[in-house]
């Protein structure tokens, strides 16, 4: 029972409350027993990743996790591209991803966090947030998963998850391989009129589920993020 806290790395460095969720005593309450963490890596236009701030954010989810570790909770812990901006993050598109020297770039912080995920004892690594949607579109993103699937694996030996947006996935009936992973996660959102029908939530399980089973992957996840108008 998870809560996704993307922005407490933020939280923690500019002392603004922005994650209120992030409170011990609130969780316990509300029944939660993993935490959700991400630190982020800012892409710009010019296809250059801001290693400096990733580093930044780096040390105060360290200092998050250990604290979460204390309090009785396990960690999930995934690596959140953005795209020449900030706020919710932006794809970037797949002229940068396709750029020369950019994914190994991104591949060298995706395998420096892992090596952080096994350090401090993740429960659950996810490579990339929703790589399908942030970094290049379904097709690239079914590749990359599947080539830096063994690399990681080098570092950590905890639970691997493929966290994918889904959306284009499920709605297309997409056959995206996720073999090697141990968890799917998926996101399911606002679509029409920032609304979600019981029936689109039905869908997205159902074709989660499909995939999970084709593929030999035992679990899934769920995000279910509400914002903007749908508040």
């Amino acid at each position: 029972r998870g809560v996704w806290m993307p922005a407490l790395a933020f939280e923690i460095l500019s002392g603004r409350d922005v994650q209120p969720m992030s409170d011990v005593e609130i969780l316990r309450r509300d029944g939660v027993n993993i935490v959700g963490l991400a630190v982020q890596a800012a892409v710009g236009e010019d296809g250059s990743i801001d290693v400096e701030k990733f580093h930044m954010y780096l040390q105060a989810i360290k200092k998050a996790m250990s604290n979460y570790h204390r309090e009785g909770f396990e960690v999930f812990l995934t690596l959140e591209v953005n795209y020449g901006g900030k706020g919710e993050p932006v794809p970037v598109p797949r002229e940068i991803v396709e750029k020369e020297g950019f994914i190994e770039q991104y591949n060298s912080l995706v395998l420096e966090l892992a090596k952080v995920a096994e350090e401090y004892n993740v429960e659950v690594f996810a490579p990339t947030l929703e790589p399908d949607y942030y970094l290049g579109g379904v097709e690239f993103a079914a590749k990359w998963c599947q080539e830096i699937l063994p690399k990681v694996r080098e570092y950590y030996k905890g639970k691997l998850m493929v966290r994918l947006a889904f959306q284009e996935i499920a709605l297309k009936q997409i056959d995206f391989n996720i073999q090697g992973y141990d968890i799917l996660g998926i996101c399911i959102y606002p679509f029409e009129d920032t609304k979600v029908s019981r029936e689109r939530v039905k869908l997205f399980i159902d074709e989660a589920l499909k995939l999970a089973s084709k593929y030999g992957v035992s679990s899934i996840t769920t995000e279910f993020g509400v914002w903007g108008g749908a508040l």
